[in-house]
Parts: structure tokens; sequence; C-alpha cells
């Protein structure tokens, strides 16, 4: 409907200026028919339109392009500037500018159809690098290109734009199968730009290593393709080093969109998230500058009133506009940007950088400026604590704006509605609308996952269905993963994942983990993996160090964990390196002990002044030592597992470094002081507190463990709550650990070994 609306107007250009934003125009009845089809209607003008394709094929509607046009006047075949070469460069500044020039030759010239095909690869080329991640949804774009292009075949569109236009239209689709044959057909004629084609490409196949040699030195829609593709398939680090090649990459937002959707360390977090806010908000002003929007006011209440000027419905919802892009499409897209910047900021402070208290700040801060944006209760959703009051406010209201406006929601915000039990356990995402339950685009693999595997539309397991989508994207490594465990069930999962990853094994990083995991039984072939992976991703020395630390070969741990030094983030390093100082403590090495263990201290990681104070304690350093495991408490509010107190705990049970002062800290933790209990002092009652794990993890398993165990005593010591665990779990750095669990029927001791004492899940209070 939204498609057939934008072709009315199109074609009958003088009436948008008497159009209600807010009215539906089009009637559409849905025919009982194979192929779907409708019988669409405005006024007198009648039509069927069939998806004998797809949704977003122009020839859909070339029926209705018919039924609705008005008496042809002669077109205008002066000579216009090159879209192709204009596009070169993908930026808002280029944007704006082409969107301002054809929007003047559309209302001078109605009826030339190229202009019709320099619109849509615009709205195409603006979706191609939209770039949102969480908020991302171009379906806007691409029905207003689809529209434009239906228009332009109706007038007779030829050339090379419209050649791109329509490889560009397959790519959005996700029909990467079409898109490449269209692409392959075109290298053979040679009548397409190069460069066009080689973007395409990489878009369409992810295999960056056919564009690695050239995309440095090509124009910018090359750069920003390949290294699209490097983030979404390698990660940072190997995006990163494309970065470098460039030397100072173009001064455009895009670039750190993209790099911070992927995993970033602490270094790379400060440097891209933290700049990212800033230039979200400067272009904002620069598109509602264009827009004429926001006269007289200052730059922040500007950008404010320009990101809740989106509406959320008149660029979805069947809306004329009198210039190609629009306003609403202009200000919905600032606000999806500037939402994901707020998200990867947030997710920075608090998981990277470790201060929730300055991410509170910022979304304390954009609650407060940007009350009114529509998808604010999505932000809220993603960046709230679950089960908050904030959380459940946000969810209502998300749930609301599903009901009444579903057309608004992608599958990605609409998956994130999956309510939590009291356990945190995901449950299925809640279908509020019929709008979700149809298959998937017809003739499209349009994102696919997030509706097939997140949203679920009832046939998730149907393997004929995958591989009927997969036949049109096999270069989509989630369907393509998917679909083999589909597959595979019960027995043949890791047979089949290892078939269908095969295709992926040089192009995606998840592939190339999955290779080295797979290997890591054979030494010499899970060391050559990994050293081949340190070509472009020198974190994999990390991962050399931790497999053989794992194994208890320490000459090649401390021989990775050197090579790793200078050349990973140093907070990484440095949450490692306190394995390389109690080597050179045991080898008497103190100078580069102390060196490495300042070194550790000076990056204020956790781990790092845990290494630090951990050589302070050694050496019987005791005061030095207390402030530095107090330091690491005040900094990253350990919530209960204090490092602090842990050190106290050791002090008074060695006899040696424990101040009388240290008692009242104890006591806060321990009322009945610190408690021996053994097996015969627990008798056959069951416990009134303890702990219990959230999970079942494989180490859990592998040790006995069950789901309703309740742990009461770690290496000899009561526990009674989540803090007491903590703090007793930290006394000791031995991989051998000893509970005492209550299992329903009786207690029983349970021993493990497990390096950090850690078991991968959260613990919670039991009080009968």
């Amino acid at each position: 409907m939204e498609v057939c609306d934008q072709i009315y107007f199109l074609l009958h250009p003088e009436l948008l200026k008497q159009a209600s934003a807010d009215s539906s125009r089009i009637a559409a009845t849905h025919l009982l028919s194979e192929p779907v089809s409708y019988s669409v209607s405005e006024g007198p003008a009648r039509s069927k339109v069939t998806l004998t394709s797809s949704v977003w094929d122009p020839v859909t509607y070339q029926a209705w392009c018919k039924a609705v046009s008005s008496e042809a006047a002669s077109a205008d075949a002066s000579t216009r500037p090159d879209i192709l070469s204009e596009l070169l460069t993908p930026d808002t500044t280029k944007f704006l500018g082409t969107d301002e020039r054809l929007s003047g030759e559309l209302a001078a010239h109605p009826h030339q159809p190229e202009i019709y095909t320099d619109a849509a690869l615009l709205l195409g080329t603006m979706a191609w690098f939209d770039g949102a991640g969480y908020f991302q949804d171009y379906r806007p774009l691409l029905n207003r290109m689809t529209a434009f292009l239906a228009v332009a075949d109706a007038l007779g569109a030829k050339g090379q734009s419209r050649e791109i236009a329509e490889i560009l239209r397959l790519v959005l689709v996700h029909d990467q199968v079409s898109a490449l044959k269209k692409i392959a057909a075109a290298r053979t004629a040679g009548n397409l730009p190069q460069p066009w084609l080689d973007a395409l490409e990489v878009t369409a196949s992810g295999d960056w290593r056919k564009t690695e040699p050239t995309a440095a030195g090509g124009p910018l829609l090359l750069q920003l393709a390949h290294y699209h593709v490097l983030t979404e398939n390698m990660g940072a680090n190997k995006a990163e080093s494309f970065l470098e090649k460039l030397g100072k990459p173009p001064a455009t937002v895009s670039w750190l969109r993209y790099i911070t959707q992927s995993e970033l360390n602490v270094g790379q977090g400060h440097h891209y998230c933290q700049s990212l806010l800033g230039m979200e908000a400067a272009e904002a002003g620069t598109i509602a500058k264009a827009q004429g929007f926001g006269e007289g006011l200052d730059q922040r209440e500007k950008l404010a009133k320009f990101v809740t000027a989106f509406d959320g419905r008149t660029s979805y919802e069947r809306a004329p506009d009198v210039h190609v892009v629009g306003q609403q499409l202009w200000a919905g897209q600032v606000q999806r940007h500037f939402l994901q910047a707020v998200v990867a900021m947030h997710h920075f402070l608090t998981h990277s950088l470790g201060v929730p208290e300055s991410a509170q700040k910022l979304s304390e801060a954009t609650r407060k400026s940007f009350s009114t944006a529509y998808y604010l209760p999505f932000l809220s959703i993603k960046i709230e604590k679950a089960g908050s009051p904030l959380f459940k406010e946000a969810q209502t209201a998300a749930e609301n704006i599903v009901r009444e406006h579903p057309t608004t929601v992608a599958p990605k915000l609409w998956a994130e509605l999956k309510p939590e039990s009291p356990e945190g356990i995901a449950r299925k995402t809640p279908d509020f609308h019929v709008f979700f339950n149809p298959e998937l685009p017809r003739q499209t693999s349009f994102e696919a996952g997030k509706r097939i595997f997140e949203i679920g539309v009832g046939d998730e397991n149907s393997l004929p269905l995958l591989k009927s989508i997969l036949v049109r994207c096999p270069y989509d490594y989630e369907m393509a993963i998917e679909t083999a465990l589909v597959e595979g069930r019960p027995n043949d999962i890791e047979q089949k994942r290892e078939e269908y990853q095969e295709p992926f094994a040089g192009i995606n990083r998840h592939a190339i983990a999955w290779a080295i995991y797979r290997a890591r039984g054979n030494p010499q072939k899970c060391e050559r993996l990994l050293l081949e992976k340190t070509t472009w991703d020198p974190s994999a020395y990390m991962e050399l160090f931790a497999y053989f630390f794992e194994r208890n070969d320490k000459e090649k741990a401390e021989k990775y964990l050197l090579s790793a030094h200078g050349k990973v983030d140093a907070v990484m390093f440095s949450n490692s390196s306190g394995f390389l100082v109690k080597q050179y403590v045991e080898q008497n090495r103190m100078k580069e002990a102390e060196e490495l263990a300042k070194e550790a201290r000076d990056t204020y990681s956790a781990r790092g002044l845990g290494t630090y104070a951990w050589l302070k304690e050694s050496q019987k350093e005791w005061s030095e030592a207390a402030q530095t495991y107090k330091a690491i408490d005040e900094r990253y509010e350990s919530k209960g597992a204090s490092q602090y107190v842990s050190y106290i705990l050791r002090r008074k049970s060695a006899g040696e470094g424990f101040l009388p002062e240290y008692q009242s800290t104890l006591d806060a933790y321990f009322s009945r002081g610190l408690e021996k209990v053994t097996l015969a002092d627990l008798g056959k009652t069951a416990p009134t507190k303890g702990v219990t794990f959230s999970k079942i993890t494989p180490q859990l398993e592998k040790i006995g463990a069950g789901p309703h165990d309740i742990v009461v005593s770690v290496d000899g010591y009561r526990v009674e709550n989540r803090d007491q665990y903590f703090v007793v779990r930290d006394m000791s750095e031995s991989p051998d650990i000893v509970f005492i669990i209550w299992d329903g029927q009786g207690y029983s001791e349970i021993k493990a070994h497990q390096q950090g004492r850690r078991f991968g899940v959260d613990i919670f209070n039991y009080q009968k």
C-alpha cells in the first residue's frame, strides 16, 4: 500500500500539497488466490497487484502505474549530472545536495525517467550505508526506492544507472545469488563502472578478500562497502587495520557507526564510542539546517527538536513528500543513528570501562532531552536493567507501539520484547499482530534470521523452508549455521556445522573460531590456525597464551603472552599479566615482576590492580596491598565480590598482616564470624540460607552440580549469602575448590578444579 500510494503521488505531483500526511488514500483488498495478489484502488483508478516476484520489485507495480498515470507530457531529454559518479562519495553532504537537486528536477521535469532512476539510486545508497545497528530499518527508504523505480520503468528508463539500481535493489532485499549473477554478467559485458560492481559484490558475497588489494585506493563508496563487510565478518581489529591503511579516514560518521557495533577493547571504545555521539550530533545539525529546521535554536535545542521530529508513522505509512527523501525520512534516520550511538556508549561505559554510574547519567540525560523520541522505549529496553521499573515501563510502551503501528517496528526491535522470567530466561517473543505471521517477503531473504529465529513464525524448524531461503542467500553465515543446526538434529549437528561453515572459513571470524575450536585437541594444528589469525588480529596471541596456559605449557604460554605485549590493548594484556608476574617471582626476577605489575596497575583495570596488589601482598607490603585491594572495590563496585575483604580474611587466616581496625569490616560480612563447617556438623536438616547457581554450565555439570543445589560451604567455610560466597571464594587462588551442597535429599561434598575459580554463572541468595 505504501509503494502504491507513493507511485500515485509521483504520477500526480500536483496533488502533493493538498494531501493530509496522515490520511490513508489507497484501498487494498487481499484476493484469495495464488500467487498472492491484491485489488488496489484510488478513486476511479483500479488495478490488480500480483506478487509474482517481490513486493520490492518494480515489475510488480507496472499495472498500477498504468492505471493511475495521467496523460504523459513530452519528456525532457536534456543532459544531466552523472549520478553514479556523484554517489561514489556516499556521505551526508552529498546526499543532501543530491536530494535538493533531484527534487527540483522532478518538479521541473516530472516525466523524465532518468530523474526517477537517479532518485531511486539516492534512496538505495542511503539505505545501503545507513548503519543504524540495533535500530536499523531501511524499509521506508526501500519502499520509496521501489516506487521511484516503478515509475522510471513505466516511463521507459534504461541505461547504466538503471542497471546499477537493479543490482542494488537485489542486494538490499538480500537476494545474494541474483545480485551476483547480474554483477558477473555486467563484468562480462564491461558496460558498468568497476567501483560500483566491486562495492556491490563485496556486500553481496561478504568476501572481503576480493576487494582487500584495491579498496584503500578506491573511492569512498568502495572503501565503506569493504570496511562494513570487514567489520561485520571479521570484527573491529581487522576493520581497524584497514583504517590504518587509509591513514586518516574521510571525515564521515559511517566509519564510527560500523566499528562501534563490533566487540571493542577498551582503547578502541575510548577512541570510537566517545567520539560517536558528538559526530552524530554534528551530522544531525547539518541535516536540520539543510531542512530549514530549528531556526533560532541553539545546537542542543536543535538536536533535541530534530531527533524527536520523527513521528514514527508518516515515513512508513503512505505519506507523500515533495522531496525525493523528505524531512521525515531524514529525521527518522537521525533518530535511529543517535539512539544507536547512545547504545554503543552505554555498553562501553558499563561493560568495558566498568563505570555504571556514568552509564546511568547518560541514560538519564537521554531520557530528559529526548523524552518524546519515538523509539526511546526500545532504547530503554536495551540499556536499562531487566526487570527494573524503567525497563518495565519501557516494555509496556514498546508493546503499545507494536500493537498500534507494527509496520514501524523492525524484527530486531520486535525481538527485544521477549519477557524475562524471574530466573532471567528469555521466553518466546510475543506475537501481538498478524503483521509478522506471513512468511518472509516473497522472493527475498530480507532479515531472514531475525524474523525466523528471533521472532519465530511457526516454521523456524522447517528444513525445506530454511533451505529455500538459503538458496537466495548462501553467503549469510547466520542463516547457514541455523540451517545446519536444524538439519543436523539430533546426532549430526557437529558434522553439519562443519560442512556449512567450510565456505566461510577464510572470510568470517566465527567460522575461523569454530575451526580453531575443533582443533583444540591437536596442539600443532590449533597453534598453526591461531598463528595465522595473528596476521590480522593480534589478540590471537592472547588466545594462544590462554590455550597453552590451560594445557599447563608454561613455556609457550609465556612466549605468546610476551608476543602480545605492545600489540594488543593494554587492558587486555594487563588482565593476563598476573601469570607473568607470578612466573617472574618464582624465578626471582623481581625487577621484571615489579615493572610488569606497575604497568598492569597503571591501566587501572580490576585485574591489573589485582596483579599489583598480589605482588605487594606476596612481598608483605601490607599497607600498599590493602590500599590497592580497596581501590578495586571502590572503583568497580564489586557487588559483594570484595577483593579487600578477601585480603583481610587471608591475612587473619595466615596470622600476619592483619590489623585490629579490619575487624569491623569483617563483622559487616560475617556477623557471627567466619565459621568452619564440615559435613558432620551439618547433619540432615535442610539449610535455611545459602546460595544457588543461576544455571548449570558445562563446568558445573562436569563436577556433578545440579540445578537445585544449594551451596552452604566453600573450602570448609560456611556461606549464607552471595557476598560471603564471593569473598571466601577469592581467599585462595588455587584452582581446587571444595563445595558442600544440599541437593534436596542431603548434604554432600563436591570437588572442582577450575582455573580462576569461576563457573560462568550468576550467584543468587537462597533463603527459606
